[in-house]
């Protein structure tokens, strides 16, 4: 199952990726700052997805995600990344 949203952001793009990339934590981001995909791995276990970024939206696809870990806990965590400053 997949599942994807939006999120409106303030900032540039670098920055932006930047804070992607911090959220993932000890996962992988490959892209730049147009799209790209990701891994990451939690307490909880592993999600993957992908992300484009065009004005100032950034489209989150999530393409897999532990059992237990809601859509919506996922997306919190990435707006809360994208909220904190570098």
């Amino acid at each position: 199952m997949s599942n994807h949203f939006t999120i409106n952001y303030k900032g540039n793009k670098t920055d932006i990726l930047s804070k992607i990339r911090m959220s993932i934590g000890k996962g992988l981001v490959s892209g730049n700052e147009l799209g790209g995909s990701f891994r990451g791995y939690r307490l909880a276990g592993e999600f993957e997805g992908s992300y484009t970024i065009a004005g100032n939206r950034i489209t989150i696809n999530i393409s897999k995600k532990p059992f237990l870990v809601s859509y919506n806990r996922i997306k919190r965590g990435f707006e809360k990344a994208l909220r904190n400053k570098l």
